[in-house]
């Protein structure tokens, strides 16, 4: 099916700069009608525009046209090359400003000559997002599946990252189709997130038990589901809420789901804190650990939304994922650890073909 836009403005010629001078789309159709343009169809990247005056219809079919002088006309238009759109309209005002949607699309939009809203968006499967990351698709189906699972009233608790990021935005498509939920956001990026979709947030000081929350991971342990997360920087915040939900629900693709946790090569995230935290590295170093200090853009130590360091680790001379555990919950100085052990409830794994739900054994 191909479906070509049409606009219908007071006088073609007036439109033109705009569409093939700034925007670039070449003119394939022209039919004069005396000293005027009564009909244009614009071509580019495979996307077609039909201008014809208001006039011109209404000589053709006077029940299609409208009456009176054309009205604001809403249109939308998808390029393949949005970054060279955005270059296009730099000086040009600007109505919608440049944003990405809650569904994941990039869109911007203008007032066209001939008072037409126009609103250029880049084609969701084409996403720089979704080239630089092959499983973008598998992430974005188990996504929908785990939000699917949230009901009216619930208390959610809104994971970080990215893959947990995209069944925040579908709670957000669903919220503005009526869902009524409170969500219990584990990071200020997510909460500000929560809030331009509009979803409604509150704190555990509030709201002791959540119902469910959703969340990816960086390991998924076939079986015991447990789990390694923090490669984000928000595990403890993340742990806070899981250790407060009824239900632990994470979404992730299948690169995700191993074995066994790798806790000897790692890495492992472990949250310390600054202060004396050479100290705590000691110890560390004392138990087998190998680690790296996260550091930040500008080089410095990256700091977690609670205000401490966070190191990534992998110890040798543990035998499992418990006894790593057990040690680090022991170690002065360890705010917290990225293993989540017995927590999640099911894992929701997009694949290429088909959606596959892991449940915890045991």
């Amino acid at each position: 099916m191909k479906i070509t836009a049409a606009l219908m403005p007071e006088a073609i010629e007036t439109c033109l700069p705009f569409w093939v001078d700034r925007m670039g789309f070449e003119k394939t159709v022209e039919v004069p009608e005396g000293d005027r343009l009564s009909f244009v169809i614009l071509e580019r990247d495979g996307a077609e525009l039909m201008l014809q005056t208001a006039e011109s219809v209404r000589k053709d079919e006077v029940s299609f046209a409208p009456d009176g002088p054309p009205r604001g006309t809403g249109l939308f238009i998808e390029v393949k090359d949005f970054a060279d759109t955005l270059k296009r309209l730099q000086g040009y005002p600007v109505a919608l400003p440049e944003r990405t949607t809650f569904y994941g699309m990039r869109e911007i939009g203008v007032f066209a000559p001939g008072g037409h809203i126009v609103v250029f968006a880049a084609p969701i499967g084409a996403s720089v997002a979704e080239k630089a990351d092959p499983a973008a698709a598998q992430k974005q189906v188990a996504a929908e599946r785990a939000a699917a699972l949230v009901e009216d009233g619930m208390i959610v608790g809104l994971g970080s990252g990215s893959t947990a990021a995209l069944a925040v935005r579908v709670l957000g498509r669903r919220v503005a189709e009526g869902l009524k939920i409170i969500g219990i956001p584990t990071s200020e990026k997510t909460a500000a997130l929560a809030r331009e979709l509009g979803i409604p947030l509150s704190d555990l000081a509030q709201h002791e038990r959540i119902d469910l929350t959703i969340d990816g991971a960086d390991e998924v342990e076939r079986g015991t589901l447990h789990l390694v997360k923090g490669l984000g920087g928000a595990l403890l915040r993340e742990k806070i809420v899981a250790s407060a939900t009824a239900r632990l629900v994470i979404v992730a693709d299948p690169s995700k789901v191993v074995e066994r946790l790798r806790i000897h090569e790692g890495p492992i995230p472990i949250e310390i804190a600054p202060f004396g935290w050479e100290s705590t590295a000691r110890r560390l170093r004392a138990m087998g650990g190998e680690f790296k200090m996260r550091l930040g853009a500008d080089g410095k130590p990256f700091v977690s939304d609670g205000g401490h360091y966070i190191v990534d680790a992998g110890f040798q001379g543990f035998g499992s994922a418990e006894e790593l555990a057990l040690a680090l919950d022991r170690t002065v100085g360890v705010m917290e650890h990225g293993m989540f052990l017995g927590m999640a409830e099911r894992a929701i794994i997009g694949g290429a073909a088909e959606v596959t739900v892991l449940e915890r054994k045991g």
